[in-house]
């Protein structure tokens, strides 16, 4: 019977389990896999034009490599296509007049709506919180885009409203001699400036697009995110989206999924937030999707830099108030999930957006384990032979964790907790030493079920 990726050895960690799947073992489909690899330079592009500003430590999670990142970024500028903004300690990347024209001219129903009129996106930035907030949103495209999730609006159902459009005209721009489709994913740049050694680009020819009406579907097939600009339509009425902190909704197959973004700070939760939940459900699961969607509860994702922000939301004190960070995570959504902004939240929203895989990570963990008593008042996925109840936590969700404890805390029992190795010790310090920590290796985990990245 197939069993869980073992931990390397250490003499310090929590108890382990020891096993991966039998590599002859059919293991389930995997996240959809995503289009085709584009050249560097051009997905470059495309992040900076939907996010308004690309803050430049994201850069490494676009271009693995340092040395070939500097290239992208020092031919594109050359060609005028983006410039570098730095202020404040803070440096990103935003598109030049002429990277805008290109674009436009390339994929007209994809990039209007954020680069055409008085838009976020198409405006002049220079106050620090403005851009901080194109930064999060970035940081969001970035990790669903690997993740492959679908956050191109051309390639999307159209759920919302693109608001009042203003024309923008596009006159022709000067030849250049570099080619974007030289920076590939897989090569090395052919054409080169024999004077810096830097990637030369030149711009493809221009292509008219006319954008094509798409039918509301009646199935939502494969993961899409919609950002908050793209629920934000000039033409709403509704102010519980406008002032929600959410970067937007990830609409799975079986979820409805409300994304925040903490980055590295707390957020102070408004009563906002409620109200947008409220507006998810409504649209979607009693509005454009009933059939789909009418029994789901709307969950969320809370996005942070690292497992360090998970434990100072642990760690605060519940005041009786909605703004108060430890009251959101108990009574806002359920399920929430807590992912890191790394490639470890990318192999989670991977398990998140593929049931398959999470049915079947969730089969391995159970293996030895009794399965859940539905007269226990503990929260709970599985029973020891002793009676004690085990959570798994490889995806944390946040409310039945805290549940969890709070139920072995009044009853004075002990349990179990399975999670990845990275997570052990924001676990650990959390539940204290009633709990036993199993642990799962999380690049075994990975090169098993999402072996592409």
């Amino acid at each position: 019977m197939p069993q869980l990726p073992q931990a390397p050895p250490d003499t310090k960690s929590p108890r382990r389990l020891n096993h991966l799947p039998p590599s002859s073992q059919q293991l389930p489909p995997t996240a959809p896999s995503p289009p085709k690899p584009q050249p560097y330079g051009q997905t470059l592009l495309e992040m900076i034009a939907i996010s308004g500003e690309y803050p430049a430590p994201s850069l490494s999670a676009l271009i693995p490599s340092p040395s070939y990142a500097k290239k992208v970024i020092t031919a594109l500028t050359n060609d005028k296509l983006i410039k570098t903004v730095y202020k404040n300690g803070v440096r990103g990347y935003r598109l030049a007049s002429r990277g805008k024209k290109r674009l436009l001219r390339g994929n007209m129903e994809r990039f209007q709506s954020y680069l055409m009129g008085d838009v976020e996106t198409n405006r002049v930035r220079t106050e620090h919180t403005r851009r901080l907030r194109l930064h999060s949103m970035a940081e969001v495209y970035t990790i669903m885009y690997n993740a492959g999730v679908e956050i191109f609006q051309d390639l999307k159902p159209k759920l919302y409203g693109n608001g009042n459009q203003e024309a923008l005209p596009l006159v022709d721009e000067i030849p250049s001699q570099t080619n974007i489709g030289n920076l590939n994913n897989n090569t090395t740049p052919t054409t080169v400036n024999p004077s810096n050694g830097n990637p030369i680009i030149q711009h493809a020819p221009a292509s008219s697009h006319t954008p094509k009406p798409q039918p509301l579907p009646t199935h939502i097939t494969a993961p899409h995110f919609y950002s908050s600009r793209e629920q934000k339509p000039k033409e709403t009425k509704s102010n519980s989206i406008r002032g929600s902190r959410a970067s937007g909704t990830l609409l799975t197959p079986n979820q409805v999924l409300a994304v925040y973004n903490t980055g590295s700070t707390l957020i102070k939760w408004p009563d906002t937030e409620q109200r947008y939940k409220l507006e998810l459900r409504d649209d979607l699961c009693w509005g454009k999707f009933r059939q789909q969607y009418r029994t789901t509860e709307v969950g969320g994702i809370l996005m942070g830099t690292n497992m360090e922000i998970l434990q100072r939301y642990l760690e605060t004190k519940p005041k009786g108030r909605q703004h108060a960070p430890l009251h959101f995570l108990i009574n806002s959504y359920s399920p929430l999930y807590y992912i890191t902004n790394d490639k470890h939240g990318v192999a989670q929203l991977k398990l998140l957006c593929t049931p398959q895989a999470h049915n079947a990570l969730h089969q391995m963990m159970g293996m030895g384990y009794l399965p859940q008593n539905p007269k226990s008042d503990i929260e709970h996925d599985a029973m020891t032979k002793d009676g004690n109840p085990v959570l798994f936590c490889c995806l944390i969700d946040i409310p039945r964790l805290i549940r969890f404890q709070n139920g072995l805390s009044m009853s004075g029992r002990s349990g179990s907790v399975i999670c990845f190795d990275f997570q052990k010790e924001v676990i650990g310090g959390y539940l204290g030493d009633r709990v036993e920590l199993k642990v799962v290796n999380f690049e075994k985990f990975r090169q098993k079920f999402f072996p592409e990245g």
